[in-house]
């Protein structure tokens, strides 16, 4: 907790340093989600891995990668219902223009309406004493992915589930 909070502190102020070190993405992601193996069949849920084969390596600081993938991973584990389904998605994406690796961590969990997935992604929670300062991981997470060159995209509907896609250079 400490650790992510100086890194978020760090990135807020543009000072966050990041390893440039070439990391092959398949067996990264799935060494992400066997470490969470056993909290997935503790709560009887299903994680599904799905990968093209052609996702190849990108740069990158493996350890923030790791703790901003982590976080996206435990959030779908935390929102999803025993009996439920993660889906998690590794594939190459391209354009006219450019090539990219996309990573979706996707859930059939209790999703969020709009308003409260924007709070989410601030960190902020809307008790009733107003907003305050609540997770710290999905802020991070954005900001070590977008440090990295890429974006992270989050969709849900109440009821339905979220979605986390992540774009990498």
């Amino acid at each position: 907790q400490i650790e992510s909070l100086l890194d978020l502190s760090q990135s807020e102020a543009g000072l966050l340093p990041l390893a440039n070190e070439e990391i092959e993405l398949e067996p990264f992601v799935r060494k992400l989600a066997d470490e969470r193996g056993a909290r997935i069949a503790q709560s009887r849920l299903t994680l599904e891995f799905q990968h093209d084969g052609e996702a190849g390596a990108i740069k990158g600081d493996r350890r923030r990668l790791s703790r901003a993938l982590g976080h996206l991973l435990d959030n779908a584990i935390a929102a999803t219902p025993e009996g439920g389904r993660i889906l998690l998605m590794l594939s190459r994406e391209q354009n006219k223009d450019r090539a990219w690796k996309r990573i979706v961590v996707s859930d059939n969990g209790r999703g969020m309406d709009s308003a409260t997935l924007a709070r989410a992604l601030e960190g902020l929670d809307s008790g009733g004493e107003g907003l305050r300062r609540q997770g710290i991981g999905l802020p991070l997470a954005r900001q070590i992915i977008e440090g990295h060159g890429g974006s992270l995209e989050m969709v849900s509907q109440p009821g339905e589930g979220t979605a986390a896609i992540v774009d990498l250079p």
